[in-house]
């Protein structure tokens, strides 16, 4: 049922994400240290085996979509935020329960909710890394030795980068993986996830190409 879900409205779903996902003119570039600050906490309760990686880069999508909605609050308040939206991913996704942010539950409740309206209550994005997924699956690429991390890794360093996360999801994933199988695959393989791309993806190449020659060409983690 899933495999006939993806197959019929996969180019349909991606043209939903990238409608949802596309970024306001980065309102925040004034303040991108504290942005990447705040990412670069969020993604150590991953390394610290605290949440899954999916649950941070979902963080991340909520914390990324929200400020470029709302002015960067100070530092302490900008704490705060990403917390939450580590709370609120864990529960979206249903996969943990941390008690490590150290919030008072009555200031967790009231911060959920200013997150939450100031989301528009959408919650239901698709991750670059969910995307990824159902891109190899699609593909027939899953069985490509240690694609996934390579991807994930990948996606961690476009959310450290100011220029790079402002692809829409989309746009993150399909580069993910073509960085990946340009690094862990045969020329056949690349071959069938190009035909992909073109038969399937609702995404430009020159949008990818220049996702690409930008990551490519930087150091995200350290911009």
């Amino acid at each position: 049922m899933e495999d006939n879900f993806y197959n019929n409205y996969f180019p349909e779903v991606l043209s939903y994400i990238s409608s949802k996902t596309q970024t306001q003119g980065g309102k925040f570039c004034n303040h991108q240290k504290l942005l990447n600050d705040s990412i670069h906490r969020i993604f150590e309760f991953s390394k610290l085996g605290i949440v899954p990686e999916t649950v941070a880069q979902l963080a991340c999508n909520y914390l990324v979509n929200l400020l470029h909605k709302k002015d960067i609050p100070g530092a302490s308040r900008l704490r705060l935020i990403e917390k939450v939206c580590v709370s609120l991913a864990c529960k979206y996704s249903q996969t943990v329960h941390i008690s490590e942010l150290n919030i008072p539950p009555s200031l967790v409740r009231v911060a959920e909710l200013w997150v939450l309206e100031n989301l528009d209550w959408k919650l239901d994005i698709p991750t670059p890394g969910e995307l990824v997924i159902c891109m190899l699956k699609l593909a027939n690429l899953t069985e490509v030795n240690g694609i996934v991390p390579f991807c994930y890794q990948t996606i961690e360093k476009t959310y450290k980068c100011s220029v790079l996360r402002e692809f829409s999801a989309p746009v993150i994933a399909a580069g993910s993986v073509s960085l990946a199988l340009k690094e862990l695959s045969n020329r056949k393989e690349q071959d069938v996830w190009n035909s992909f791309l073109e038969t399937k993806a609702q995404i430009t190449s020159q949008e990818l190409k220049e996702f690409i020659m930008i990551f490519e060409s930087s150091e995200p983690q350290n911009n």
